[in-house]
């Protein structure tokens, strides 16, 4: 048994036994001075000797009802105890009949909880909040790996959560993040039954028939909800209104007191919003001041800030916002530091989304434009191959996705020249390709290969290099 089970042991029964021992030492005086008496004061200690008897018998009563209900409850299906959560941390519902609550031992941070529904959910997720950081991650429960649906224990430990069981823990997947995409879609609306919110109208926000009900003040309030639900639920609310209100989170956005939780809130819904499965993106637009803002926010020190940010950046990515990007990083001049880090990700990543759009819109320009711009955009990647060099070491690898880019592109200006019938700069850009693909297999090498993001280039690349041919790209893709 370790220290935190006792100290859990002592905090539940401890104050019982005090009672305990207290009402014996009542009893023991009161027989005692019973005894020692006559008279009427001998009928007032007979009262209270009686008295107390009552007391025990009553507590004992209340005692054994409430425990008999516990272990006679049919709706329990699940019930177990979150171990070890920081000061900081808390847990939160995915499904609206999970309850949490807090033991005595608040210094411990045991969250103990029971699911009560009608029946067993196909999945079931715990998610774990910080309110410092705004962050949240849900974590899904294999509740095939749960031997006992009444006793399950959760272990929060070096910033993940672990199932408990006889044969070791299993670290659980993160199936959802502040720092991802957007997506409400699984989530049941918000009731306003829920005792933690700090607003019981931000439960409206999610309600589709309560939209007349909803204003915008209160959907800038509910950003800055306690519940991570409330807050997600405000940020789809500016993505399903994002034409009329871009002027509204613009002004907010550039206020030098917007707080962080607000920031994030905003920057998701605008990322989420310039999603390309949207179709959205041509009927609103930012000014260069507010993309500067959200430039300087894919710097935050919060991780789900700055993921949101450059989600952003790269799906509105374009030259004059790529330029102020340089200019903010001027990478040469903050070598070494960890803004160099952030800076080199950023802009590789922004540099190949943006050469691929020059690429795209080459097809609507004439054929010289055409070749022009391709060209422009493999010139683009080329300047911007040796950023590798200022990452960090544990995504140095991901950069090999410029050595693609410059195949790829090489590839496709070899089949401009193929129908201009220029056959002999036609193979100079394939063996340009091919040489860029030999150039991302080598550069992989040197890392761990499984670590790539995109599997499917290594097949494309080795395909290629044996025969260059448009089948390589069409017969590997993205799963």
């Amino acid at each position: 048994m370790d220290i935190q089970q006792i100290a859990q042991m002592l905090l539940q029964w401890g104050p019982a036994g005090a009672v305990a021992v207290l009402i014996v030492i009542v009893e023991r005086k009161l027989r005692t001075r019973w005894d020692s008496v006559k008279g009427k004061e001998r009928r007032m200690c007979a009262w209270l000797y009686l008295s107390n008897w009552v007391f025990i018998a009553s507590l004992l009563l209340m005692v054994s009802y409430h425990w008999t209900i516990e272990q006679n409850k049919t709706n329990i299906l699940m019930s177990g105890i979150v171990l070890d959560l920081n000061t900081n941390l808390k847990v939160n519902n995915t499904i609206r009949t999970l309850y949490t609550r807090n033991e005595l031992s608040q210094w411990l941070k045991n969250v103990h909880w029971h699911y009560a529904g009608d029946k067993l959910p196909n999945h079931f997720s715990i998610r774990i909040e910080d309110d410092a950081t705004r962050n949240f991650h849900d974590y899904q429960l294999p509740l095939d790996k749960v031997i006992d649906l009444l006793d399950v224990q959760l272990l929060y430990q070096r910033k993940q959560l672990w199932l408990k069981t006889p044969t070791g823990n299993i670290e659980l997947i993160v199936s959802n993040s502040a720092s991802r995409e957007l997506n409400i879609g699984n989530l049941l609306p918000v009731t306003s039954r829920l005792p933690w919110s700090n607003n019981p109208s931000f439960g409206l926000i999610s309600q589709a028939h309560a939209g007349d009900k909803v204003d915008t003040a209160l959907v800038m309030q509910a950003l800055e909800a306690d519940d991570s639900y409330i807050r997600q639920f405000a940020s789809q609310y500016l993505v399903d209104n994002i034409v009329s209100l871009t002027p509204l989170i613009e002004k907010t956005l550039l206020d030098e007191d917007t707080s962080l939780g607000s920031q994030l809130g905003l920057v998701t819904a605008l990322a989420k919003a310039s999603s390309a499965d949207l179709a959205l993106k041509d009927k609103w637009h930012l000014t260069g001041a507010a993309q500067l803002k959200i430039a300087e926010l894919a710097f935050s020190d919060n991780t789900a800030l700055a993921a949101q940010a450059k989600r952003f950046l790269i799906r509105n990515v374009s030259p004059n916002t790529f330029s102020e990007l340089q200019s903010h990083c001027d990478i040469a001049d903050v070598a070494g530091t960890e803004k160099a880090v952030r800076c080199a990700y950023l802009l590789f990543d922004s540099a190949y989304n943006l050469a691929i759009a020059q690429w795209v819109s080459s097809q609507y320009l004439s054929e010289d434009n055409e070749l022009e711009q391709v060209q422009n955009a493999i010139d683009l990647l080329t300047s911007h191959s040796d950023l590798w060099r200022f990452g960090a070491v544990d995504q140095q690898v991901q950069f090999a996705k410029i050595d693609y880019g410059i195949a790829l592109l090489s590839h496709e200006k070899a089949k401009l020249y193929h129908l201009r019938q220029d056959l002999q700069s036609q193979a100079q850009y394939q063996q340009q390709a091919q040489a860029s693909f030999q150039q991302l297999i080598d550069f992989i090498g040197q890392y761990e290969r499984k670590d790539y993001e995109y599997p499917h280039h290594i097949k494309q690349a080795a395909c290629y290099i044996k025969n260059p041919v448009q089948a390589c790209f069409d017969k590997y893709t993205a799963l």
